[in-house]
């Protein structure tokens, strides 16, 4: 439950998101917009990615989305405001956890049907990016998309591990 909402709330502290949006109009919202979908998203942040996923994509009244992430203080704050506001706020499943164990227990339990897409964006190292990739592709639908999100994202120099580190590109 979104029991943290505060009224009149609208807002997010980044926008690494925008930039995606014309690659998900070009390629996956003519396949899915306004038709049932069932979603799977592997790092949520502050939701501005799934808000623009119900408000493009998920119409239908039967579409979900399955949100997964560690979330830790503000940024669970912000998404329960954010998804909270919305009309549709029934369509998404928040799930507060580690995305691998995720996976593990969601192969284990089955909460339904495969998903139509999912959209990885959560750890951001190589490894992280081939172990979601890996447990999150017998949950799609045959014929369903896995996205994958930060490409071309490297660690900070202000990371002061960064070299030991692979982006998610080499487990891409």
């Amino acid at each position: 439950p979104n029991t943290t909402f505060t009224p009149g709330w609208s807002g997010f502290t980044a926008d690494w998101f925008s930039p995606r949006i014309p690659q998900w109009e070009e390629f996956i919202k003519p396949l899915y917009a306004g038709k049932p979908c069932r979603w799977l998203e592997l790092g949520s942040y502050e939701g501005r990615s799934a808000i623009w996923a119900l408000d493009n994509i998920l119409t239908n009244a039967v579409c979900s989305i399955h949100c997964v992430d560690i979330w830790a203080g503000k940024y669970e704050e912000n998404f329960d405001n954010n998804i909270a506001a919305r009309d549709d706020s029934y369509k998404v499943h928040k799930h507060k956890s580690d995305v691998e164990k995720f996976l593990m227990d969601y192969r284990l339990t089955s909460y339904g049907d495969p998903f139509d897409v999912v959209y990885v964006d959560a750890d951001h190292q190589a490894k992280s990016a081939l172990t979601d990739a890996a447990l999150a592709w017998p949950l799609l639908k045959p014929g369903g998309f896995l996205i994958f999100d930060d490409y071309p994202w490297q660690h900070p120099e202000t990371d002061p591990d960064r070299h030991r580190k692979l982006g998610p590109q080499k487990g891409i």
